[in-house]
């Protein structure tokens, strides 16, 4: 083939892939491009702990010039309970919602918000409507409450804390001070835990504190510490003798108590009584009553020490536990 056959060939070659092009092009125009997924339709643009703001995507709504919105409604979920109608629009001439608020919440619950709407088409009066939910919307933590003593396993010096729960953050930061102010340990607990663990910790008391976080858009806020939980663990030993209608008393000292006081009873699981206190250099006494009744010869009673600390002019303790609480008990002679 000479060089004019082969520009003629070339030249028939690319008018045919422009042609091919056209049509691809021409097709290309009158597929319909899918509708983005619901879940896209509903972000949050910051989060707080008293509200909870939603942006509404415009391409949620349909083509204003061919439909009229006749009404848009929001729903909430509470903690996966039942969609309740918080709001509802019922005119809108020019202007369609693109953000809504939520009040009256709090991170201690997890919301699930739904956003719908229902209109007509312009030409023939057919109905249309769509709905989308945010689920699971995030929170700024609020400040942690209900901080508590949960138990303490005296042979083994472990110890249990928990909180109330805020569902709607990421999780809990924890730190953990002996009695003379030095940190111990710290750690951070889920959301869905809201208890920390302690094991083989030394007698003494401690003192703790938590704060709540939430890891939003690639950033982390925290909400305030909680107040300072005073933790007094109960004495790890205790040793007894009765004698003449007395009962002797010996127990392990626990570092940072402040006084010591000593529970008399005739029952194993109730009815004690507090009888005497002593100072925290004492951990020996010798007791005849159980509150102000004297002991009786040949009668069982049931004995405990609880270590105290002096917090702002409050006795701060633990409360008494049969499984976690040394006891002595015997009959008096």
């Amino acid at each position: 083939m000479n060089e004019k056959g082969i520009i003629v060939m070339w030249r028939k070659y690319l008018k045919m892939l422009a042609s091919v092009l056209v049509m691809a092009l021409v097709f290309t125009m009158f597929v319909p491009v899918p509708e983005a997924e619901a879940a896209g339709y509903l972000t949050q643009p910051a989060i707080y702990s008293n509200k909870i703001v939603v942006d509404i995507n415009q391409n949620f709504y349909p083509n204003l010039n061919r439909y009229t919105i006749k009404q848009v409604n929001v729903d909430v979920r509470v903690n996966n309970g039942n969609y309740k109608r918080v709001i509802t629009g019922t005119t809108y001439p020019e202007e369609i919602p693109t953000q809504v608020e939520i009040t009256s919440v709090s991170p201690i619950n997890v919301y699930d918000i739904k956003v719908s709407f229902d209109s007509i088409r312009n030409n023939d009066g057919g109905s249309y409507s769509n709905n989308a939910t945010l689920y699971s919307a995030a929170m700024a933590p609020a400040k942690v409450s209900g901080l508590y003593q949960r138990n303490w396993y005296c042979y083994i010096c472990s110890l249990d804390t928990a909180w109330t729960k805020q569902q709607s953050v990421t999780g809990y930061q924890y730190e953990l001070y002996n009695y003379k102010g030095a940190l111990i340990k710290s750690g951070n607990s889920k959301s869905y835990s809201a208890y920390a663990n302690f094991s083989n910790l030394a007698l003494q008391t401690y003192r703790m504190r938590v704060r709540a976080y939430t890891t939003f858009n690639g950033r982390t806020s925290y909400g305030a510490w909680s107040d300072m939980l005073e933790i007094v663990p109960p004495v790890k030993k205790l040793t007894g003798k009765s004698k003449k209608k007395k009962i002797t008393l010996k127990w392990s000292k626990v570092p940072g108590a402040t006084s010591y006081t000593i529970f008399v009873s005739r029952n194993r699981d109730s009815g004690y009584v507090a009888t005497k206190t002593v100072s925290a250099k004492k951990n020996k006494v010798t007791i005849n009553k159980m509150g102000k009744k004297k002991l009786k010869s040949k009668k069982w009673y049931y004995v405990y020490v609880r270590p105290n600390r002096k917090v702002n002019g409050n006795n701060v303790f633990s409360t008494f536990a049969n499984a976690s609480t040394p006891i002595v008990y015997g009959k008096v002679r």
